[in-house]
């Protein structure tokens, strides 16, 4: 049984899993390298308020029942005091903003080089 196996993989077969496997591990490393360039810019009405490393581990009280959480270069709203809670229920996030509207809090990850995200209400 095992031989048939091996006689059915061809040698284009081996250099597509070739280049499978060096395609996933480029793509890992692009991603952690671009990961340490990222950082947090918190805007409240629409202005920039603070800007935060996404590489350093933290709790962030922008104001009181309102809390951010870096962790692993993620971040949430762990704590909101607006009523739907939709900002706290999208758990963490690696690239998509984060909006507590009732606040008129915006959350947005920015990694170095690339272009600015235009928010609109």
């Amino acid at each position: 049984m095992s031989r048939t196996l091996i006689r059915i993989i061809t040698l284009p077969d081996k250099l597509l899993e070739i280049v499978l496997l060096l395609l996933a591990v480029s793509s890992v490393l692009y991603l952690r390298a671009n990961n340490s360039r990222a950082e947090l810019e918190i805007f409240i009405d629409n202005e920039l308020w603070k800007t935060y490393n996404m590489q350093q581990d933290q709790i962030i009280t922008i104001r009181e029942g309102i809390v951010v959480e870096i962790n692993n270069g993620r971040i949430r709203m762990k704590e909101s005091i607006c009523a739907n809670q939709i900002c706290v229920r999208q758990g963490y996030s690696s690239s998509i903003p984060i909006i507590c509207a009732p606040e008129k809090i915006a959350l947005i990850i920015k990694r170095r080089g690339e272009q600015d995200m235009m928010i609109t209400r």
